[in-house]
């Protein structure tokens, strides 16, 4: 395919746009620069930020696209073009609302919300002590999740309050969170090589569950874990994928993970493994 070549520091953030024929760069050189798929070339010509580029994310609609720096910045996607500038707003993680209204930035212990049209701050709170913060919102754009580097915990918030929901406990720092397609799970990245699948706080929606898509993973099928006695009279789980889920049945709640990966195997054969002690299992 291709190397995006042109940037003169660390590429730190990348994303295809919605319609997957641009990739959108943010680096340390103090640039986001757009690239064609489809022959390699910078779209336009790269646009100057205020500072360092941490992050960069289209918009749901594609028409914009947000960069975190010392500001908040919003460039217009087809063109590079400055729409606005926030000021007082360094972040190190953004997202969008799903309507593109409004955009999420993380700061070092902070979330904050700004009208994406206005600049107006509509909300902030503290998330985490210190040190960076990613974000990610859930599906139904209710629920927000985050990570820290430095307090090895992720919290889920309301979007609309900035009550905490639930806290997911790790025994690493957690540098990645990331929720499924359907809104059912949080994935989370950690600083012990392991990745964790969390059951997501429940949306209580009866409109979302009449018209809930279909599974759009194997990871959105829901896990039926089965208890047996193992040494030291702790309980070791194996779990298995119902083929004939039943999408009235609500899961459990729950605020241990239910998977954590070490690896990849090459075959579906072997994705199941006991582990010899612990109540999480690794695949």
């Amino acid at each position: 395919m291709h190397v995006f070549e042109g940037h003169e520091n660390w590429v730190n953030s990348v994303q295809f746009s919605p319609d997957s024929s641009r990739v959108v760069s943010g680096s340390d050189d103090s640039t986001v620069q757009v690239w064609s798929v489809e022959t390699g070339e910078l779209a336009f010509e790269p646009i100057e930020c205020d500072g360092s580029v941490s992050c960069v994310r289209y918009s749901p609609s594609g028409d914009r696209i947000a960069s975190g720096a010392d500001s908040v910045q919003i460039w217009n996607a087809e063109t590079g073009s400055g729409i606005l500038s926030i000021r007082n707003s360094e972040v190190v993680s953004v997202a969008w609302t799903a309507d593109g209204t409004h955009v999420i930035g993380g700061r070092y212990s902070e979330v904050t919300i700004w009208n994406s049209h206005t600049g107006e701050q509509l909300r902030t709170w503290k998330a985490h002590d210190d040190y960076w913060i990613t974000l990610s919102l859930s599906p139904s754009g209710s629920h927000l999740a985050t990570s820290n580097w430095n307090d090895k915990t992720a919290f889920v918030f309301d979007i609309s309050t900035g009550e905490q929901i639930t806290a997911l406990k790790h025994s690493a720092d957690v540098y990645g969170i990331s929720y499924s397609t359907s809104g059912k799970f949080i994935a989370t990245g950690c600083e012990d090589n392991k990745v964790y699948l969390w059951e997501a706080p429940v949306v209580e929606d009866p409109l979302a569950k009449s018209s809930a898509p279909p599974f759009s993973s194997l990871l959105d099928r829901p896990a039926i874990p089965l208890a047996e006695p193992s040494r030291n009279n702790r309980r070791e789980l194996d779990a298995f994928w119902d083929t004939l889920p039943n999408r009235n049945q609500q899961p459990p709640p729950q605020r241990e993970p239910q998977r954590v990966f070490d690896k990849v195997r090459d075959t579906f054969t072997n994705i199941f493994t006991r582990r010899p002690t612990g109540a999480t299992q690794a695949l």
